[in-house]
């Protein structure tokens, strides 16, 4: 008897694992995802020309002031115009600032980390004047009110002060090519330039001021004046020179 044998051959293959995703299945009904609504976004404006400064966010509710309080032995108005006053009373400081001049302002110099000012003790300051008679700034640093050192200094030109603006402005204001234009404007702002070599008025303090009303975007008139010189170099419509 002829046996037909097939030979078997058996593989052993590797164990596959194979991940299943659990699927979530929900029947349509009112519990079924919305679309988020985006949230309501409020446009933030502030206060304009039409009210005091600063400027403040309109529809503001529940402000409530806070009262300040001045720190013992700070920097104080009155404690400003006694250092002030101290300062050209100094014969040294008189003899740089000349006849004409005008103060700019003054700053507090801080202490040494590990020295702090106790109340009791006297201010250390800067104060900057300008010498329109010498032409250049003087700075004076103050103990109270005391002149420690003061200085002539050719390569330092500060900011407009609070006094020129108002000198400026006057002068602007009284001139002739201005004249009644500049009724019912207001006077919008003011800053020191400088003027091109070549041209009046150069290495002068010269400052540009601005009228106009508060409900238009761009001043009216400007004018620039040399207050060292006292005079009104440029007094016009402001697009004229555009």
């Amino acid at each position: 008897m002829n046996l037909n044998i097939k030979s078997v051959t058996l593989i052993s293959l590797p164990l596959v694992l194979i991940p299943l995703i659990a699927i979530g299945w929900r029947q349509p009904g009112s519990d079924a995802p919305q679309d988020p609504k985006p949230p309501t976004l409020h446009k933030l404006e502030f206060t304009g020309p039409e009210e005091p400064w600063p400027p403040l966010p309109k529809g503001r509710t529940n402000v409530k002031e806070v009262i300040s309080t001045e720190i013992p032995g700070s920097l104080t108005d009155a404690l400003e115009e006694r250092i002030r006053s101290a300062a050209v009373q100094s014969a040294n400081v008189r003899q740089l600032l000349g006849s004409r001049f005008v103060y700019i302002g003054m700053d507090e110099i801080e202490p040494d980390k590990g020295k702090p000012r106790a109340p009791s003790d006297p201010l250390t300051t800067m104060v900057t004047f300008f010498s329109y008679s010498n032409n250049t700034a003087v700075d004076v640093q103050m103990k109270g009110e005391s002149v420690q050192l003061a200085n002539a200094r050719k390569d330092y030109i500060p900011a407009e002060g609070a006094e020129e603006l108002r000198d400026a402005i006057a002068l602007a204001r009284a001139d002739a090519r201005l004249g009644n234009k500049l009724v019912g404007l207001k006077d919008v702002n003011g800053i020191l330039v400088e003027v091109p070599k070549g041209s009046v008025g150069y290495g002068n303090r010269v400052i540009e001021v601005f009228f106009g009303n508060v409900d238009q975007d761009l001043p009216s008139y400007h004018a620039l004046v040399d207050l060292t010189r006292r005079t009104v170099l440029v007094a016009e419509p402001l697009l004229s020179r555009r």
